[in-house]
């Protein structure tokens, strides 16, 4: 075969036929979108999963682990029962039954690996903030070291903020420093200074403390924190919390066991209002203060030396003068204020005898219509379950949370995916279940003891948090997202390339995006072609009247971009013949490396040879070559919202690619050898139809002169 080579940025190539052999259930094309966009977030180097789960050899080497804990449902972890109420959680997790039966089919197959082509890309997982650009960032004094005695450990840490006035917060962004031992992470504020005694009363960086802050913290001090694999809630628009001149940030940290000394230096990131807030967040805590008995509804009865026992446990955790003004009982909320509710008498059921499956039910009387945004359940190692719904005046029972198991290491906020309404005299029941049983494996007793409200490992709690804001009409009607900054202004990186079609002929037009893009229009001589809002352009029976030049738009809520155009001329003489590439010049780093791009069309699947040289061309007296070059091949998946590219293959040695010995041969077949022992690049890799882009780039942000070169060695099909 004679190969002919042109300098080139786009090349046609005719090609329709798929890839064969997608049926059968293979780890690229089947397995690896689950593992990836579920379970790589927490599986991969520095963060809190055990194990890695980033290339088919990892995932491999734990199939059985993940084919059990997928079925179980124990993985990915989310509590909630998914069919309890009518709403999705914004930053639901899970899988869902037919991924389960995928992976379970993929293990009893011999867990194939397929055609590396087809393996889905990795997700870019943030680094830095989520949200953008904060206003504060308040860090951890110095480095806290674990024991590393495979215990758990709990610590808050006291993060002064230095604020001379009164701001109004719209998200807080916990960022943890070590993500290997960090569990998860709570947060709160305190404008007492209490915490900050506490603070320097330890010696060591923060206190340590178990399920709490170890000081009072009033229901609107509470902030969203941090679970793994979890994005930060930006408030809805117009909503925001007071955060006090001089208050201190609170972050309760829990680290996971583990086995050697190891340190955290975790940061929280405060974003500001910059447009004045309509509604303040406000927070419902119910507490045992709420709970009644079922055969009544209504708080026991007690005598008044029993009402004084009460009084005189809560002083503890309320401080003198909160529960013991005045008289002995009575409305919560009138003596601890804005955020509690029901009777100091609800507080003496919650009592948890030794060998016995104990059940509370809490109750709230809404006095006002409201719009929920969150639920924030909490307890310990005791607790097996929550159910929580409400009942409006006409008896219509809105279900909002159930936790069937529950599990302490992953408590979290559930953020709503808009506001629920709900009714003034509508009625929100809470239950929950402890077990205090020998059947709990998680009973910190045996044999089990007596246990009750506290802040240690021993203790328990009823505590659950509803954030919500007072209603405004239309509400039912706003649907929140789990960060709301607008995308940038969308990239055209690639324009359609320009033709010639013999008449009568058949063509498509391509472009490569950046970014996220919310529409497409096709243009012609600068004017909007009707209908043509596709990724692709086809022309059917090309003729003189399709002569002109070519562009396209898109557009997102940021802006609009155009292409340059690409223009298609007619010429009989035009053959739909395969045409190489080779392109040299300076590659650098960031956009400055090189990038080569083609296109293949109808009528058979092509062999490619590509070749990415450095040290080649030192050797033919190119000054200043790159010493060790990089190949990557990208295709671009039009058909997916929003576009983007996927990565098919990579190589930075030619000698040590996964098909090392047939791209040997073809080098030699082509008289295109490359010497044994460089660094140069080159892959031998089958295409089907799609837009392709091709860039080098040194290792390790190396730059000087590079060269590509792509030939067609073999097609199949018509």
């Amino acid at each position: 075969m004679h190969l002919k080579i042109i300098t080139a940025l786009t090349l046609l190539l005719i090609c329709l036929s798929p890839l064969a052999g997608q049926g059968a259930v293979t780890y690229t094309k089947d397995i690896s979108p689950i593992i990836y966009n579920n379970c790589t977030v927490c599986h991969r180097d520095g963060e809190i999963g055990p194990f890695p789960l980033t290339n088919f050899e990892e995932v491999r080497d734990e199939a059985y682990t993940i084919r059990s804990v997928t079925r179980k449902g124990t993985m990915p972890p989310w509590m909630p029962d998914r069919e309890f109420s009518n709403f999705k959680f914004l930053g639901e997790r899970g899988l869902t039954d037919q991924e389960i039966e995928t992976i379970a089919q993929w293990v009893e197959a011999g867990m194939p690996e397929g055609d590396p082509a087809f393996e889905a890309p990795m997700p870019k997982f943030a680094e830095g903030s989520a949200l953008g650009n904060p206003d504060l960032t308040l860090r951890v004094a110095e480095p806290y070291t674990i024991k590393g005695s495979n215990e758990d450990e709990y610590r808050v840490f006291v993060l002064p903020t230095g604020l001379t006035e009164d701001r109004d917060l719209v998200s807080i962004e916990f960022r943890p420093g070590n993500r290997a031992i960090l569990h998860h992470g709570l947060l709160a504020f305190d404008a007492t200074g209490q915490a900050r005694e506490k603070d320097v009363s330890d010696p060591l960086s923060g206190y340590e403390v178990f399920g709490g802050f170890g000081v009072p913290i009033r229901p609107n001090a509470t902030l969203p924190g941090y679970t793994p694999g979890a994005v930060p809630l930006r408030l809805p628009k117009g909503v925001g919390i007071k955060l006090p001149a001089g208050a201190d940030i609170l972050m309760q940290t829990h680290y996971a066991p583990w086995p050697v000394r190891d340190s955290d230096q975790s940061s929280v990131n405060l974003f500001f209002a910059d447009e004045p807030v309509e509604r303040y967040l406000k927070t419902r805590m119910m507490m045992p203060f709420d709970l009644v008995e079922e055969d009544t509804m209504q708080p026991p009865d007690l005598s008044l030396s029993e009402r004084f026992e009460v009084a005189l446990e809560l002083i503890d955790e309320f401080g003198q003068g909160q529960s013991g003004d005045g008289a002995i009982g009575g409305d919560i909320a009138d003596r601890l204020g804005e955020g509690f509710g029901g009777r100091l008498e609800g507080w003496s059921l919650f009592k948890i005898p030794p060998d016995k499956v104990s059940r509370f039910h809490g109750i709230w009387n809404v006095e006002d219509d409201i719009s929920l945004i969150s639920i924030y359940p909490h307890a310990h190692l005791l607790c097996k379950s929550w159910e929580i719904y409400a009942i409006d005046p006409e008896g219509n029972r809105e279900n909002l949370l159930k936790i069937d198991s529950w599990d302490f290491n992953w408590q979290g906020d559930y953020p709503l995916p808009k506001y629920v309404k709900i009714d003034k005299g509508s009625v929100i029941h809470a239950i929950a279940t402890y077990d205090n049983t020998v059947d709990n494996y998680l009973n910190p007793n045996m044999p089990p003891e007596a246990s009750g409200w506290g802040s240690k490992t021993t203790d328990e709690m009823y505590l659950l948090g509803f954030n919500y804001v007072d209603y405004r009409e239309g509400d039912e009607n706003t649907f929140f997202a789990l960060s709301d900054p607008q995308p940038s202004e969308p990239v055209i990186l690639r324009p359609p390339a320009s033709i010639r079609v013999p008449t009568g002929g058949r063509t498509q037009l391509f472009f490569e995006p950046e970014g996220v893009v919310d529409s497409i229009q096709w243009l012609k001589d600068g004017a909007e072609i009707p209908g043509a809002t596709a990724a692709t352009l086809v022309l059917q029976d090309v003729s003189a009247a399709d002569e002109g030049a070519y562009s396209v738009r898109i557009t997102n809520v940021s802006g609009s971009a155009v292409s340059a155009t690409g223009n298609l001329t007619i010429d009989d003489e035009a053959a739909a013949e395969l045409v190489n590439l080779a392109t040299r010049g300076f590659v650098g780093t960031g956009a400055d490396i090189m990038i080569g791009g083609f296109t293949v069309l109808g009528g058979s699947t092509k062999t490619v040879l590509v070749r990415g040289l450095g040290p080649q061309l030192t050797a033919d007296g190119v000054p200043g070559a790159l010493e060790d070059p990089e190949l990557r091949v990208f295709k671009t998946l039009y058909d997916e919202s929003p576009i983007r590219s996927q990565l098919l293959m990579t190589n930075d040695n030619w000698e040590e690619g996964p098909n090392a010995a047939e791209l040997a041969e073809a080098l030699t077949e082509q008289n295109k050898p490359l010497v044994a022992g460089s660094k140069d690049a080159a892959l031998l890799l089958t295409l089907d139809q799609g837009v392709y882009t091709f860039q080098l780039s040194g290792v390790a942000e190396t730059e000087g002169v590079g060269l590509i070169e792509l030939f067609v060695i073999a097609e199949t099909g018509p």
